[in-house]
């Protein structure tokens, strides 16, 4: 403790033979304030990390709660990949090293460098925002693209690819529904204040401040952006419009909408996919302010059907 040194008592194979969840304990002691892994011991993990698998996959949640929780998540980070255990549990992680970023929006770096960067903005935030922070650019590993025309790096669509991703990381590692939900919504969303965003139509912003993460998505897109060469334009201007809607009224929480399914029903339609379209384009535009009541909601469904 004095020399805050962290290694394994006697042989390092036996210890980790005994109980292969050492490893991640060793990493997580290693993350307290200046602490080391003592070179033999750190060398046995990583000859060892294969036997990860042998741990359930409950212990290695609590182990990856407690190291996000000791305030260094880009050690903690650093450590697991370096160890060779990273690639072992979150293998999507992995494969952003060395997938190319466009220099003009990332000076930092690679994928991976961006990532970590990310995932030092946001310390000490909740393991649901920090996770979907380590996260949030998996997608880019599968979707990367150079283009000869503009010469630049392009990962258009990373952000959906990334969510079916953390979809499947989030199952694998047991988490709870509620908390598979926080991330991978995050994860799908992040890009959303950055795509045009001062564009963004009044409807689809108040449906995302509906969310009860829509707080973490305002956090985790202040990491993004100050952990590469982003400005601040577009969010700023989201921040001006988010603003401007609270200033409205209570924009939180989405209004009754002003039509159902079984209206719809009552035109004669027959229940099917174009339901969700017809719905969601009349509360678009309930959203929008377009329509205020049932009765203009009503006449404007007549109108729409008339024309399908």
């Amino acid at each position: 403790l004095n020399s805050k040194l962290v290694r394994f008592i006697g042989d390092p194979e036996k210890r980790i033979e005994e109980d292969a969840l050492r490893m991640l304990r060793a990493i997580r002691f290693a993350l307290k304030p200046g602490f080391e892994i003592e070179c033999s011991s750190f060398a046995a993990i990583r000859r060892n990390a294969e036997k990860v698998s042998r741990i359930s996959v409950e212990r290695i949640t609590l182990e990856l709660e407690k190291m996000i929780a000791c305030q260094d998540p880009k050690r903690a980070l650093t450590l697991l990949d370096t160890s060779d255990i990273l690639f072992l549990i979150i293998p999507e992680l992995s494969r952003l090293q060395d997938t190319l970023q466009d220099s003009f929006w990332h000076p930092e770096g690679d994928a991976w460098k961006h990532t970590l960067l990310v995932a030092s903005a946001l310390r000490g935030q909740s393991f649901e925002l920090q996770f979907a922070g380590w996260l949030h650019d998996i997608g880019k590993a599968e979707c990367t693209r150079y283009d000869e025309k503009d010469g630049r790096i392009h990962s258009f669509g990373h952000e959906k690819i990334g969510a079916e991703l953390a979809e499947a990381i989030c199952h694998r590692l047991k988490f709870s529904t509620e908390r598979k939900e926080h991330i991978v919504w995050l994860v799908a969303n992040h890009m959303k204040f950055h795509q045009n965003g001062d564009q963004m139509k009044k409807s689809t912003l108040r449906r995302l401040m509906a969310s009860p993460y829509f707080g973490d998505l305002e956090k985790l897109t202040l990491a993004d952006i100050v952990s590469s060469n982003m400005d601040f334009t577009e969010y700023d201007a989201i921040q001006d419009r988010i603003a401007a809607i609270e200033i409205e009224g209570p924009r939180r929480v989405l209004p009754p909408p002003l039509i159902t399914g079984e209206d719809l029903i009552r035109q004669g339609l027959k229940p099917g996919p174009i339901f969700k379209v017809i719905l969601t384009r009349v509360q678009d535009m309930q959203l929008e302010g377009i329509l205020s009541s049932r009765e203009d909601a009503l006449e404007k469904l007549s109108d729409m059907i008339s024309q399908l």
